[in-house]
């Protein structure tokens, strides 16, 4: 797909999430971005940066593996099953860091719990040298997922006690980006 197409297809989520992505960065700082899937893989299309020169980008228009981070693994997590296990025999997980999770038993069990709690979370997973992500879903007003809301930071700034307050942050800004597209039941996971 080219990147006018996607831009134009992205448009809505774009606009409705973009004041949202401000008000996010301000309150944890780090990269605030917001990714789909397109093609097998992981599309950037919007992000916020901190103004501070420690930062992990990406920018708009980056292709990333489909299983980057917490942005990718939402999107997997709420992607349908036989869709999903499509996508993993036509495209091998790639193993980004020693700690990307590339068994797809074991990723299956960790989607599972990103699908109970509303979230994933990241840790060295997906940029050597050590970056932290926690990112959300993003629903339409059918309930669909069609985005996920990420915040990466250098793991040397996240003390341990900070993910509570990011996890809730950024999950908060999810379901309200959800709602100004039209998304009514704020209790789905």
């Amino acid at each position: 797909m080219e990147l006018g197409e996607i831009v134009s297809r992205t448009l809505d989520v774009r606009r409705a999430a973009t004041p949202f992505m401000q008000d996010l960065q301000r309150q944890v700082g780090g990269t605030v971005s917001l990714r789909v899937l397109d093609n097998d893989g992981l599309l950037v299309v919007e992000r916020i940066e901190p103004s501070d020169f420690l930062r992990v980008a990406y920018p708009v228009g980056t292709r990333l593996p489909y299983n980057h981070g917490a942005g990718g693994k939402v999107l997997l997590a709420f992607m349908d099953q036989a869709e999903r296990k499509s996508l993993f025999r036509r495209k091998p997980l790639k193993k980004l860091t020693k700690k990307t999770i590339t068994d797809p038993k074991r990723l299956e069990a960790e989607l599972d719990t990103i699908r109970k709690r509303g979230f994933a979370l990241s840790k060295g997973e997906a940029v050597p040298g050590g970056a932290v992500g926690v990112a959300a879903p993003i629903r339409d007003s059918r309930g669909t997922v069609t985005a996920a809301v990420a915040v990466t930071l250098p793991a040397s700034l996240v003390p341990s006690v900070s993910f509570p307050r990011i996890i809730r942050a950024t999950v908060s800004m999810a379901f309200r980006i959800s709602e100004a597209l039209g998304h009514k039941d704020s209790s789905t996971k």
